[in-house]
């Protein structure tokens, strides 16, 4: 998040207060992004201040249930279908250890709900640039 981005003040009043964990698979996405060195750096002391959530055998019985929940909203052509596996192990993170989910993408969120986790979002939020 950056001061200058409009979303970013939104989703600082979401986790005001809160203790933010990231699952492992966020983890490893952060470990090969291409950012430049700055916002790199920037990312690497957010997560520092993060709990990290691991892998379990619960985490993958959970995404059998997310990868359930996928092939229902495919069947059914509804928003969700499209998320792709990153974000089905990160939904079953957050199922695994009962937390809620903090997202900006639809397809996650969409699948998330499906899948009986509580989101937070600010995708209603306007954002500079924002087609929408």
């Amino acid at each position: 998040m950056t001061k200058t981005n409009t979303l970013s003040a939104a989703y600082a009043d979401l986790l005001n207060g809160r203790r933010i964990a990231i699952s492992f698979q966020t983890a490893a996405e952060l470990l090969v992004a291409d950012f430049s060195d700055a916002r790199q750096q920037r990312l690497e002391f957010a997560v520092s201040n993060t709990v990290r959530l691991p892998h379990s055998g619960t985490t993958s019985l959970h995404y059998a249930d997310v990868s359930r929940a996928r092939a229902l909203l495919s069947k059914s052509r509804e928003l969700g279908r499209d998320a792709g596996d990153a974000d089905m192990w990160i939904i079953s993170s957050a199922l695994r250890y009962d937390l809620r989910l903090v997202t900006h993408d639809r397809q996650q969120l969409a699948l998330a709900e499906a899948a009986g986790v509580e989101c937070l979002t600010a995708l209603g939020a306007p954002s500079r640039g924002s087609r929408t």
